[in-house]
């Protein structure tokens, strides 16, 4: 019998402290303006904003992605690095020298959208890096295949190329080795 007493006891205390938080969340509702619902409302908004995603060791809010959503949508000319930039300068994301982080914001947002979080414009060039692809000449035509090992070679030299038509050369003949 004592312990239902202290059962009841405790059922009373829990709800006056619910009263208690109900009218302390009218009144404070009351002083900005707004009301309960609308209290609840910011407080579900504010919850949202603090649930975080991590991307090179940067933790992004849903409502930084969500800026990072609406910026690319606002403005189609922007290509990946230029949204980068943006968002490296409005996130205020720096090195230690001050300079903005945009390659890594560039990774973090190719991960983001592999998650499924942004859609980022397609990217501007597609051949690795900006790497321009040799042209091919008469020099890499040649059907002469080496065949044996290189213990039956003999001895090899190997040159520096310092020149550009030399370093030309080098990068088509070694696009063509790698492709045969």
């Amino acid at each position: 019998m004592l312990i239902q007493t202290d059962e009841i006891k405790n059922q009373k205390i829990d709800l006056r402290r619910q009263a208690h938080f109900q009218k302390a969340q009218h009144r404070r509702a009351a002083q900005r303006g707004r009301t309960l619902k609308e209290e609840i409302s910011q407080l579900k908004k504010s919850l949202q904003a603090k649930v975080t995603y991590r991307y090179c060791g940067r933790f992004f809010s849903t409502a930084e992605i969500d800026y990072i959503r609406a910026l690319i949508v606002s403005d189609k000319h922007y290509n990946r690095a230029e949204l980068s930039r943006v968002v490296c300068k409005k996130l205020d994301w720096l090195r230690p020298d001050g300079q903005l982080k945009d390659m890594s914001c560039r990774v973090a947002m190719l991960r983001m959208q592999n998650d499924g979080l942004i859609r980022l414009p397609s990217p501007k060039r597609t051949n690795g890096n900006g790497r321009i692809s040799p042209k091919l000449t008469s020099a890499s035509e040649s059907t002469n295949s080496i065949t044996t090992s290189v213990h039956t070679l003999g001895q090899i030299e190997l040159h520096r190329v310092d020149a550009t038509k030399q370093s030309r050369l080098w990068n088509e003949l070694r696009l063509h080795v790698g492709s045969i």
